[in-house]
């Protein structure tokens, strides 16, 4: 009986230490299983990067306002510029002699020169036109002749001889001949004072340039054979003219 109480502590105590090492065993497998029925994860291994150049996108155009306009400036006020002076004439300066002073020569000193200056000769004046005097009251005064106008009479009759000169050197042109050209030509001529021909105008053309020199050749020469009446001599006057180109049958 006593071997059998000596013996019971003996087994507590394995019993104690088998349950002892059947804890440490659990704990041991409770920490160990996780790491078995864990998933296992792959590292990813880094990828080589490629660098890759991409030219820049052009930015759109900004649109450009107008300038503003510039504030108006005020106008300026321009102050009015007074008249000058209107200079004055020269006044003329008449010279004067210097006087001429003598000194007294005193008893114990040599007698003195004494100085003269020649007088200057007066100023130059303009003569001076005299006025002419006025008429006596009832003495007709001279007048300056006063032009006439020239005698229509006699305008008239030198009219009539320069158109029978000029009948003598009427001549037909060969160009009018050959295509039959006929007309009527007036003219104007205008005589000078001196007796030459002033001017001389067509009035009217036949409408053949060769018949309107014709008509004025004519008529110039025959003004050349004409004398200027004595009534019309120095005076300018105006005569109308004409010359007819027609074939007589």
């Amino acid at each position: 009986m006593a071997a059998v109480l000596a013996e019971l502590p003996r087994q507590d105590d394995r019993l104690l230490a088998a349950i002892a090492c059947s804890l440490a065993l659990h704990l041991a497998i409770l920490w160990l299983l996780p790491g078995f029925f864990a998933p296992r994860t792959e590292v990813p291994q880094p990828k080589a990067l490629t660098a890759r150049l991409v030219a820049p996108k052009p930015e759109p155009a900004k649109a450009t306002e107008p300038p503003a306009p510039a504030p108006p400036q005020p106008a300026v006020k321009h102050r009015p510029v007074p008249p000058k002076p209107a200079p004055r004439a020269p006044q003329r300066v008449i010279p004067v002699a210097p006087p001429v002073i003598a000194v007294a020569p005193t008893p114990n000193s040599p007698p003195a020169a004494v100085i003269q200056t020649a007088p200057l000769p007066p100023p130059a004046v303009a003569p001076v036109a005299p006025a002419s005097p006025a008429p006596a009251p009832g003495v007709p005064t001279a007048t300056a002749p006063v032009a006439t106008a020239p005698d229509p009479g006699s305008v008239a009759q030198f009219r009539m001889e320069l158109i029978e000169m000029a009948k003598r050197y009427k001549r037909y042109p060969r160009a009018a001949v050959d295509n039959n050209w006929e007309g009527k030509v007036d003219l104007r001529m205008t005589v000078a004072a001196n007796g030459t021909i002033a001017s001389l105008s067509i009035r009217r053309s036949a409408g053949y340039l060769a018949l309107d020199d014709e008509a004025q050749q004519m008529f110039r020469t025959a003004k050349a054979q004409l004398a200027i009446p004595a009534p019309l001599r120095g005076k300018e006057f105006t005569v109308d003219i004409s010359a007819d180109f027609y074939f007589k049958e």
